[in-house]
């Protein structure tokens, strides 16, 4: 977990976390985010969503290697599921895909950026 002197930058972190968790659990289920989150922070060495705040690359090159081929229609999901029920905004699944790929702070960012809680009150 970040411990940062900004309390607004572990909120976001938090957010991040609990929106990301919601998708995944929403396209595989409790037991497969289980066996998800088993395999590819076993791969990184630590929590799956502290490494998507801070290195999408990271985060994605493990995930690719748990899923191959897959990692990308997963993340393609994910993106869609974060655009309909409002907690990604000016970010289409290319795009999305695209930032996790190139990696770097200004890709992270723009990632943070888009997602927030629903506008159309979290669930």
């Amino acid at each position: 977990m970040n411990v940062f002197l900004d309390g607004r930058v572990r909120r976001v972190d938090e957010n991040l976390r609990s929106i990301l968790s919601r998708a995944f659990e929403s396209l595989l289920g409790s037991n497969g985010v289980r066996v998800l989150r088993f395999h590819v922070e076993r791969r990184l060495g630590r929590d799956m969503y502290d490494v998507f705040y801070e290195d999408t690359v990271k985060f994605y090159k493990a995930l690719s290697e748990f899923f191959g081929a897959g990692a990308e229609p997963l993340m393609r999901l994910v993106a869609r599921w974060l655009n309909e029920n409002g907690y990604m905004e000016g970010l289409d699944p290319d795009e999305f895909i695209e930032l996790l790929k190139r990696g770097g702070e200004g890709a992270a960012q723009m990632i943070r950026r888009a997602i927030k809680p629903s506008y159309r009150g979290d669930r």
